[in-house]
């Protein structure tokens, strides 16, 4: 299994019976894309992926190896890097996303919805659908590797999304940045925002569910 240095961060290492810090830095000028760094994911195989400003890099440990997105998505800009459910890595940029398979990466041709958008995040849900928000509302797709078209999502048409959590039953919260709270009941397939008095602010940022559901 393959050992791999991360950018910036604390390596240690146990000699004898002391432990030693050490931090290494890695810049355009070892090899990297561009130095503003915006997301990190290591996948299954061990490799780190390096999101940023101008592009994206995968880490070996030793070398860099660069990608550009500009000449399929028109911006380099990586805002994101999700793990597949099954495998590959997914690219989220503002104008649309890139999945990597293993040995190429795929350019589903959906992106062409979401070039005016803004797309902001994907997240993907037990029941296989993979969602993606953006600043003007919400869309999913079940099939997100094999085709298929965007479903959006009514409620939050025009809407910017800030968050989207999948609670232990199945049910959706999707938190809007001026809109207050959405819930999606899986039981009855049907959405509704919850009500504002119960809100200490419309701005929702981020949701968790605790032990008690």
């Amino acid at each position: 299994m393959r050992v791999f240095a991360w950018i910036t961060l604390l390596l240690c290492c146990s000699t004898w019976a002391q432990t030693r810090l050490g931090v290494e830095s890695f810049s355009t000028s070892t090899g990297l894309v561009h130095n503003q760094v915006k997301c990190l994911l290591e996948d299954r195989e061990g490799f780190l992926w390096i999101g940023t400003q101008g592009g994206l890099s995968r880490f070996d440990g030793f070398y860099f190896e660069n990608f550009s997105f500009e000449e399929h998505l028109g911006s380099d800009s990586v805002l994101e890097l999700v793990l597949d459910p099954t495998s590959g890595v997914w690219v989220v940029t503002s104008n649309g996303v890139a999945f990597w398979d293993g040995q190429e990466f795929q350019f589903p041709a959906w992106n062409q919805s979401l070039s005016e958008v803004s797309l902001k995040f994907i997240k993907f849900t037990s029941d296989g659908r993979m969602w993606l928000a953006s600043r003007t509302g919400l869309s999913f797709i079940w099939n997100s590797k094999t085709g298929g078209s965007l479903s959006s999502v009514p409620i939050v048409q025009g809407k910017e999304v800030s968050y989207l959590a999948e609670q232990s039953n199945g049910d959706l919260w999707c938190g809007l940045r001026f809109d207050g709270l959405v819930h999606y009941r899986k039981d009855a397939d049907q959405w509704s925002f919850v009500d504002a008095v119960r809100l200490p602010a419309p701005n929702v940022n981020f949701l968790a569910e605790d032990d008690q559901g």
